[in-house]
């Protein structure tokens, strides 16, 4: 819960809805915090590497598999 404050009128009121927002705004980005929790378990530099190396596409493809596993708006 939050509380208001207005110096100007000397009131303090209390706002539930933003805490409800913050909350809707949090959850629509889970898909980011669980791409960045696969993307940190990733060795991207050698990937990139061993593809540059081997003509191979290694990196791309465990990054589009990332995204399809958690796609953007899919709470």
């Amino acid at each position: 819960d939050y509380w208001i404050v207005d110096e100007v009128a000397k009131t303090i009121t209390h706002d539930s809805s933003t805490e409800a927002a913050d909350k809707v705004a949090y959850d629509a980005l889970a898909y980011s915090r669980s791409r960045k929790e696969e993307y940190d378990k990733l060795n991207q530099f050698e990937l990139i590497g061993e593809d540059s190396i081997n003509g191979t596409t290694n990196h791309r493809d465990a990054i589009i598999a990332i995204k399809d596993k958690y796609p953007k708006g899919a709470n």
